[in-house]
């Protein structure tokens, strides 16, 4: 495969010959035809990384998701990840050896935490908080987290 430079990429055929026609066996033969791919590719990105990826309605893979071949025709892409707001879904068409890019930069759903320890008397203890095998804090604690 040569590399024009271009979106279209020109092949060399290899064609078996009898030994008479070429002294290796084997002659290299331009066939002089460029070679246009039936289908395109769509690239997604997120903020952040690692978000599911979806063209209509089948997950495809997880962003980033670069040159994903797909069928010409119109499609929707959309991420999902419970732990954000749904960035919506992109509808567009798409024709063959056409790549197009994504990008989505969902919300992120956000709640709140609280910490605190107490004896069997009720009394508040002071105790080391862990979030996620991290040091966080001691109690009482409290903090706004991404939910999931």
């Amino acid at each position: 495969m040569v590399d024009t430079g271009e979106s279209i990429e020109v092949h060399l055929a290899r064609l078996g010959v009898d030994l008479e026609d070429c002294a290796s066996g084997t002659c290299e033969v331009d066939i002089g035809r460029k070679l246009v791919p039936q289908f395109g590719w769509i690239s997604v990105t997120t903020e952040p990384a690692g978000l599911a990826v979806w063209l209509d309605g089948s997950r495809i893979g997880v962003s980033p998701l670069l040159r994903n071949e797909v069928d010409p025709g119109t499609h929707t892409v959309r991420v999902r990840d419970s732990r954000y707001r749904d960035a919506g879904r992109k509808g567009f068409g798409l024709r063959g050896n056409q790549h197009r890019e994504f990008r989505f930069e969902p919300e992120a759903r956000m709640g709140g935490i609280r910490v605190r320890a107490v004896d069997g008397k009720g009394n508040a203890l002071a105790r080391e908080v862990e979030l996620d095998g991290r040091a966080a804090g001691t109690t009482p604690w409290a903090e706004r987290v991404i939910v999931g």
